[in-house]
């Protein structure tokens, strides 16, 4: 039971880490296409299908920010199903770094970090199933 509480409150930190900038930037980048308002420059989307940060700040925005919030809701409400969707968002914002650099051509120290927190999410999520799956193994004998 202590080692689920921990899992759980780690996951809220990284959901929390992860949705609050998330949401910031990806709101800055839809309001903002060029990329001025956090200092990027247009010429990173060089290799990429993008013109502007436009559609980039709309899934950062959704992706990262709106659905780790959504994670986030459900294991607050200790729904049976969030430690699926921990790992979801653990997937989904390892995905969206790992796309990120393979378009931008180059890393860097944050993206690093939040690919860290996708690999910390994933992990903590599949360790909070089989805690729960065990659980329930438990409950029935």
């Amino acid at each position: 039971m202590q080692m689920k509480r921990r899992l759980r409150k780690l996951s809220i930190f990284l959901l929390v880490l992860n949705s609050i900038p998330a949401l910031l930037a990806g709101w800055n980048l839809m309001m903002n296409p060029s990329g001025s308002g956090l200092r990027m420059d247009v010429g990173l989307l060089e290799f990429t299908p993008f013109h502007n940060f436009l559609v980039p700040g709309i899934i950062l925005f959704t992706m990262n920010g709106l659905l780790s919030l959504f994670t986030l809701t459900f294991l607050l409400m200790k729904k049976v199903y969030y430690p699926l969707l921990v790992s979801c968002q653990g997937l989904i914002l390892t995905g969206w770094i790992t796309v990120q650099i393979v378009m931008i051509r180059d890393s860097s120290w944050l993206q690093l970090t939040y690919g860290f927190v996708g690999l910390a999410l994933l992990t903590t999520g599949m360790l909070l199933e089989n805690i729960q799956k065990t659980e329930k193994i438990y409950q029935k004998v």
